[in-house]
């Protein structure tokens, strides 16, 4: 049970949780410096379907916090220039320290709210933003994404196939935040994009490949199996259905 003292004091809203640092991201970032996630190595596969790396390719990162994921893309794709954005000041400066120290040439970042993009990109994607964005601004968040890409965009984040959308709220008392932890339609998404000239060309389902122990005192990734030995992820009660998705700009 959270005191009255605690529910009046507890950080809430997206722009006002994942502006400031926390410890929680702090060890998140590290790590992936570390060695790369599984769900990274996911999306550049994902990509890799998609997507020419012998061409010249702008891509934007929304949502970039220290850089981490966009390290790997980045070496990935030589090719390409990477713009990283976050709202997060702090960790904009770590990713632009750590990109430089690891001679990283492709990426640069800005300090830059995705609802205020005003600069098209060839590719405009994003990783876990969707779902850690307060639930209604997340329309405005893969609309803006679609207006400002011209070639494709890819979204990994929390999804459902069925035309259900899901508003939900992680009350952390240990960093004394609300965290969203949103699940959107696919279904919905694409009626934005059809909107705005593009076709869904990828849908695929993230599937961790190794067991995760419970060992968190508070938010935190972990596996279970089912009857069939599939592996689950959580985070406490939570089910994590993350997927990647990748639309295309119609052709005329």
């Amino acid at each position: 049970m959270f005191s009255k003292r605690q529910k009046m004091n507890m950080i809430k809203g997206s722009n006002v949780v994942w502006a400031s640092p926390d410890k929680g991201m702090d060890l998140y970032n590290a790590r992936q410096y570390k060695e790369m996630y599984r769900s990274t190595k996911f999306i550049i596969d994902c990509l890799a379907e998609s997507l020419d790396e012998e061409k010249n390719l702008s891509v934007l990162d929304v949502g970039c916090s220290a850089g981490a994921n966009l390290l790997y893309m980045a070496r990935q794709y030589p090719n390409f220039s990477f713009t990283g954005i976050d709202i997060n000041k702090h960790y904009l400066e770590e990713a632009r320290k750590a990109h430089n120290h690891l001679e990283i040439k492709n990426t640069t970042f800005k300090y830059l709210n995705i609802l205020d993009l005003n600069e098209k990109y060839d590719i405009i994607g994003s990783a876990q933003t969707l779902s850690f964005l307060d639930f209604d601004k997340g329309e405005g968040f893969y609309e803006k994404c679609f207006q400002n890409a011209k070639k494709g965009v890819f979204i990994f984040s929390l999804f459902t196939n069925r035309r259900l959308e899901y508003d939900i709220t992680i009350r952390d008392d240990i960093y004394n935040k609300a965290v969203p932890y949103n699940i959107h339609s696919i279904k919905k998404i694409e009626e934005c994009a059809a909107q705005c000239g593009f076709h869904l060309k990828l849908k695929r389902k993230f599937e961790i490949d190794i067991d995760l122990p419970d060992i968190h005192t508070g938010r935190g990734t972990y596996t279970i199996q089912d009857a069939s030995n599939k592996r689950l992820m959580f985070t406490d009660v939570l089910h994590l259905p993350w997927g990647f998705l990748y639309f295309e700009k119609e052709t005329t």
